[in-house]
């Protein structure tokens, strides 16, 4: 486990320090917790998009997440089981088999990373004739129609998550 909890902190200033790269540790790992720390609709970041890059099964915590915005069949994504025993037994068999574990990286025969800054490919998009365009006549409705619970909730969920989830890969996390 990484970060500064752990006395562990993965963040490239603290690496270069010790002359490594938080990647290339993060990279032995077949599996990155991506959790999101807000659950607003259509919300990704950049912690499941490394996870990929990485060559890493993202665990996530998506709710809202339209199928159009992510790759598919690429993560794990805890709310879809009925509780965290379930998702524990089902990473350790993602784990454990080998043709089930490469199935969540069939993605990379159909997209590719081409690298480039994303505000370049947002602009690119933008200027295609082809890209379908969306119109909202009030901004405000829009936002405010979006879902995203208080970051204390979700954090105080988080707790007993990662609690139980060790728990059950039998991990001590006693301090």
């Amino acid at each position: 486990m990484y970060g500064e909890c752990y006395g562990k902190p993965c963040y490239e200033r603290a690496m270069k320090a010790e002359n490594k790269s938080c990647d290339a540790i993060l990279k032995q790992y077949k599996f990155y917790l991506a959790f999101e720390n807000s659950l607003c609709n259509d919300y990704v970041t950049e912690k499941y998009w490394n996870a990929l890059k990485r060559e890493q099964i993202p665990i996530v915590n998506w709710k809202n997440i339209s199928e159009d915005i992510v790759i598919p069949n690429s993560y794990i994504n805890i709310y879809d089981f009925k509780d965290i025993n379930s998702l524990a037994n089902y990473v350790k068999k993602v784990s454990s088999n080998a043709t089930l574990y490469n199935s969540y990286f069939q993605w990379k025969t159909k997209y590719k990373d081409i690298g480039s800054c994303i505000s370049c490919n947002l602009c690119q998009l933008l200027s295609r004739k082809s890209f379908q365009r969306q119109f909202y006549s009030d901004i405000g409705d829009w936002i405010g129609d979006d879902i995203c619970p208080k970051v204390t909730v979700v954090n105080n969920w988080f707790q007993h998550f990662y609690w139980r989830l060790f728990w059950s890969f039998g991990i001590d996390i006693s301090l």
